[in-house]
């Protein structure tokens, strides 16, 4: 594998053992390379770390990876952390739409439930996405 490639980042993504907090940092650190990578594999229900790499999309995401998320948050066979990292994905890239999906989704009882009530109150979505990115990539622990 050639060191600084998407494929060499995503391989170290997904082998690297670390702090839960670092686990998505390698992707990070390629940033918006590595997205065509990372947007293909979450397709795979049981990719290993696939959670981290939902997250990721939110900060490096684009409009391409909005229709990923947003199958993965319209699928009910998926794990509800599934579903509600990718909401959070989703609103950080499409306020609007986010909030839309956000708002279908609030009366539940569980994580995906509990994201879009965090999301449907949220009044400063600039400050938001910045939090979320720090969270995500800049972690303090």
């Amino acid at each position: 594998m050639v060191p600084g490639t998407p494929e060499a980042a995503f391989h170290e993504f997904q082998t690297t053992q670390t702090k839960e907090s670092y686990i998505v940092l390698p992707l990070c650190s390629a940033g918006e390379k590595v997205v065509p990578l990372v947007s293909q594999r979450i397709k795979d229900k049981d990719l290993a770390r696939r959670r981290y790499a939902i997250g990721f999309l939110g900060v490096y995401g684009n409009s391409e990876t909005i229709p990923i998320l947003k199958s993965v948050l319209a699928d009910e066979s998926e794990l509800v952390y599934f579903r509600g990292d990718a909401l959070g994905s989703l609103f950080v890239l499409d306020e609007r739409s986010g909030r839309l999906l956000a708002d279908t989704h609030r009366a539940r009882t569980d994580y995906l439930g509990e994201q879009a009530k965090r999301i449907t109150v949220v009044d400063d979505a600039a400050a938001y996405r910045e939090e979320y990115r720090r969270r995500i990539c800049e972690p303090d622990d």
